[in-house]
């Protein structure tokens, strides 16, 4: 009997240890596992006051990779458009400047617009100089440093130069006087047959000129531009001349229209475009020689053309 009790009690001394170091063992870890978590709070707490000792540079952390993109780096190049840019202007600031006043005639319109022009060598980065006339008819413009002989020209609506002014680079001048005299505008735009859309219109405008003082003066014709809208602009006409406008196309025609402009005015002419046909023939002389040279034109409708080295002609009409 005491043999058994003596079991009994050796076996829950043995039972309670094992729950005591169970126990025990659990405890252990719990405080580990807070002390973990307690240590980056306090480590994180000593860095700012290092950053804050003198002499010292703290890395700062890492940014993604969107906000690191959005700082542009110091040593990155300017765009290619800025560098030529830049380029235009040094050469502008080295070039041969010329200051001069535009004397305005009486009547100038209060719509004109004027530019002056130095027309000589071409920049290297840039096109040629033009610069626009103020309201008093001041103007400073640039010439290359390559240009040692160039003329002053002018763009405007109503204003034109019977001749462009001579500059030459090594003759000493002061300011410029440019004396341009009143012309006329013609505006208007080309109206297509009924139910044919404006894109569909293909051809070309052409101007002529005429010197009444000079009646075999008749300049050939200068293309007319002719906008998205069918429109067109004629501008710095002469106002004692003889215009004549007319229009040539694969499929319609219009009939040639004289014109004439009056001084500061804007004259506004429409060119009505008609479905033509395309006729073929040949000149000939009495032994049926081919007759080159020849102008053939077919009632008021054709512009007229010329006949070629076979004799050949095709007007349209």
């Amino acid at each position: 009997m005491n043999r058994l009790l003596l079991v009994l009690l050796a076996l829950g001394a043995v039972v309670l240890g094992v729950v005591w170091f169970s126990v025990s063992s659990r405890e252990t870890g719990r405080g580990s596992a807070v002390w973990t978590e307690a240590s980056p709070p306090a480590e994180a707490a000593a860095k700012p006051a290092e950053a804050l000792a003198p002499g010292k540079t703290v890395e700062p952390a890492p940014a993604n990779n969107e906000d690191s993109a959005v700082a542009p780096s110091a040593s990155a190049e300017p765009p290619a458009r800025e560098v030529v840019a830049s380029s235009y202007e040094e050469e502008l600031a080295r070039g041969h400047w010329v200051e001069g006043r535009v004397l305005f005639p009486e009547g100038t319109p209060a719509d004109e617009e004027l530019f002056v022009v130095a027309r000589g060598k071409d920049f290297e980065h840039g096109d040629l100089h033009k610069t626009k006339v103020e309201p008093d008819g001041r103007f400073r413009v640039a010439f290359s440093t390559k240009t040692k002989t160039g003329k002053l020209a002018i763009e405007a609506r109503y204003l034109y130069l019977e001749k462009d002014v001579r500059w030459k680079h090594d003759e000493a001048a002061g300011p410029i006087a440019l004396e341009p005299k009143l012309g006329g505008r013609i505006v208007g735009r080309l109206v297509p047959p009924a139910d044919v859309p404006a894109t569909a219109i293909g051809g070309s405008v052409q101007l002529f000129a005429r010197d009444p003082e000079r009646p075999m003066s008749t300049s050939e014709g200068v293309p007319v531009e002719i906008k998205r809208d069918l429109s067109y602009e004629l501008d710095q006409l002469h106002p004692e001349w003889e215009y004549e406008i007319g229009y040539t196309g694969e499929a319609f025609v219009c009939s040639p229209v004289e014109l004439d402009v009056a001084a500061g005015k804007t004259r506004t002419q429409d060119l009505e475009r008609l479905v033509g046909v395309r006729i073929r023939g040949r000149t000939v002389d009495d032994t049926g020689t081919p007759l080159p040279g020849v102008h053939v034109s077919a009632d008021s409708h054709s512009l007229g053309t010329w006949s070629h080295a076979l004799g050949v002609w095709s007007p349209r009409m």
